[in-house]
């Protein structure tokens, strides 16, 4: 196969023409999830060059009757929900499956092409099976974004959804309880993989999932917080100087908007039409801060110049004047990056566009995600940190370190203590002041020679690791160095830098400390539930309660889940950060962003996105040989 295969070429086509100008963040989101199914499509002909010999076997696509209302079957409703099949690796009959679930945007035939997950099918003889989730892509009705319609959207129905999919497969392939299920899913549809196994154990035997916002939170403070030391840090480009700077730009900019100097940031920051109205100077406050918010949540995921370090290199170059002017210099290339001649600030046409019910059978569903956070998650990222400095005397030393387990190492040659290898303690509550601070023991490879966060220059103790007593140490390599690490607050809160695409693009800031403008408030985009879909904040905030008490937050008590999750990304602070039982187990991978894990195995990935991934091989490996010896386990 010397050539990209039609079907190939005409996705890539649709990727790359027709972007449609709208809020910052919407965009980013859309960029990375093109750049994802670009680099999907290329890691898919690039392995067929190889397997040449070996027969094409394409993946099938279908449509699912299903239920508009699993609950209420006198509803009579139904839709079609599309999935993805791919055979090409199954050991018939008794191979596993693997469910990908899909989320908050379209899915496409790559979901059972490429990615992590398909590397490990092909290891383990997997059967790929993908569900698209309801009311996205195609998965829809014509009627399906109408208020009325947008009552079957839930998490609570996507996931009987995919019970009765795995029915519909069953029945399909003729499988057993010999046929194991694992499900894998990020971002959002990380949660749902998660869940899935929680209230349906009987049908999916383990869970993988990545960058996973299981709790959820009304005011999420700790995703500006992940996003202000991120462009501190050095790891991934940022610096003291770098945060700084965008502070002092944005507070420029605040300025000007209360001094009334409208027509100056207009041209400026190149705004298609005039800030008319006060909702349209919040709209460009965010719209600037979404530049930043991006590339950390999606750092050298494919934005194009949307990295922290590129970022930071035009914030702190002080050849182009004041961080104002930087400011603006950041704008002009994420415009020209965009290939946009303006950025769109009108509040007007957000609520037109959140109110539309025309359908997009692709990229991210908007509506319907805003839906979502209204009527389940909540997820306003809220800046405010709350007062006191984080250190030793913040919070008593932070629970040890679970048991040490080996893997292989990268080079093939021998084992190695994960932790040796760039992979950091899981993070765990601070019991008495409920904020984060420093514990004094901890693991993690690089880590130990750079603690990071606003305590990194204090003195901070060392423990040994004991070893585990399941596995002794692996000859000639002895037990890492000791590194500090964090522990975090029961409302998940980070004051370190710590999916599909995630959600929700407008952010808040109101205290001190954020780095970005004080027009982004809670009340704001609280109101966008109000104005768009009518539901109040009083809604909102049951509609949360509810989730966390149906799903059981960040403490789910179920088994045989593993959470992942990339520590700049800043959605890891509504994730499970620390293993909750000897199934129920976390990793957090140094210098990643989110979902980094489930992309295609790369050359250039850096040792801990290696490492994490040879983890998640050994618990998928040791989930199946567990099947094997009792398939009956629940």
């Amino acid at each position: 196969m010397g050539r990209p295969v039609p079907w190939a070429l005409g996705l890539l086509l649709s990727l790359l023409i027709g972007a449609e100008a709208g809020r910052n963040f919407r965009l980013l989101r859309q960029q990375v999830l093109r750049a994802r199914e670009v680099q999907a499509m290329q890691e898919t002909v690039s392995r067929r060059r190889l397997l040449r010999p070996a027969p094409w076997r394409a993946p099938s696509e279908g449509a699912l009757r299903q239920p508009l209302d699993h609950f209420d079957r006198q509803e009579g409703r139904d839709f079609n929900q599309r999935f993805w099949i791919n055979e090409e690796f199954w050991h018939r009959p008794a191979g596993p499956v693997f469910l990908y679930i899909g989320g908050e945007s379209s899915l496409s035939q790559f979901a059972v092409l490429a990615g992590h997950h398909m590397e490990l099918a092909r290891k383990y003889g997997a059967l790929a099976v993908a569900l698209e989730h309801r009311f996205y892509g195609a998965s829809i009705n014509p009627d399906g974004l109408r208020d009325a319609s947008l009552r079957f959207l839930s998490s609570q129905q996507a996931l009987a959804d995919l019970a009765s999919f795995h029915l519909f497969v069953t029945q399909k392939y003729n499988l057993t309880r010999n046929n194991t299920w694992i499900c894998f899913g990020g971002s959002y549809p990380g949660s749902l993989a998660a869940w899935f196994r929680l209230k349906f154990p009987h049908l999916v035997f383990a869970a993988v999932a990545s960058s996973a916002p299981v709790q959820a939170q009304l005011d999420f403070t700790g995703y500006n917080q992940v996003v202000a030391a991120s462009l501190s840090d050095p790891v991934v480009g940022g610096s003291a100087q770098c945060r700084e700077a965008v502070a002092k730009a944005f507070s420029a900019v605040d300025q000007r908007l209360h001094a009334g100097r409208l027509a100056e940031l207009q041209k400026d920051f190149r705004s298609c039409g005039p800030l008319t109205e006060p909702d349209d100077r919040g709209e460009l406050a965010s719209n600037l801060a979404d530049i930043f918010m991006g590339a950390v949540q999606y750092n050298d995921e494919g934005s194009q110049g949307g990295t922290v370090a590129k970022l930071c290199g035009i914030m702190n170059d002080t050849g182009l004047g004041s961080p104002y002017q930087r400011l603006i210099a950041v704008n002009n290339g994420f415009l020209e990056s965009m290939a946009l001649p303006c950025v769109e600030n009108s509040h007007q046409r957000t609520l037109a566009e959140l109110r539309s019910a025309n359908l997009t059978l692709s990229g991210v569903g908007e509506r319907q995600w805003y839906f979502q956070t209204c009527t389940e998650f909540g997820y306003c990222k809220l800046a405010a940190w709350g007062g006191g400095g984080v250190g030793p005397s913040c919070c008593p030393p932070c629970d040890p370190p679970p048991p040490g387990i080996l893997y292989p190492h990268p080079t093939g040659r021998g084992r190695i203590w994960g932790e040796q290898m760039g992979l950091k303690a899981p993070l765990s509550p601070c019991p008495k002041t409920g904020r984060l601070g420093l514990g004094a023991s901890g693991w993690g490879g690089r880590d130990a020679e750079r603690p990071r966060g606003p305590a990194a220059s204090r003195s901070l103790a060392r423990e040994p690791l004991s070893p585990s007593p399941r596995l002794p140490p692996a000859r000639g390599h002895p037990l890492p160095p000791i590194a500090p690490f964090l522990c975090l607050s029961r409302g998940g809160t980070p004051k370190n830098r710590g999916a599909d695409v995630s959600p929700a693009p407008d952010q808040t800031c109101e205290d001190a400390t954020c780095p970005f403008s004080r027009l982004l408030t809670l009340s704001a985009q609280l109101g966008l539930c109000s104005q768009v879909f009518g539901i109040g904040p009083e809604r909102v905030r049951e509609a949360v309660t509810f989730t966390n008490e149906y799903y059981g937050a960040d403490h789910p008590k179920a088994s045989r889940i593993l959470f992942v999750n990339g520590d700049i990304d800043p959605w890891h602070a509504l994730s499970v950060l620390k293993n909750q039982s000897r199934s129920e187990l976390a990793i957090l991978i140094n210098g990643t962003s989110h979902c980094a894990n489930m992309n295609p195995s790369r050359s250039s990935d850096p040792l801990p996105l290696v490492s994490a991934r040879q983890r998640i091989d050994y618990h998928v490996g040791d989930w199946l040989s567990l099947a094997r010896k009792a398939p009956s386990a629940p």
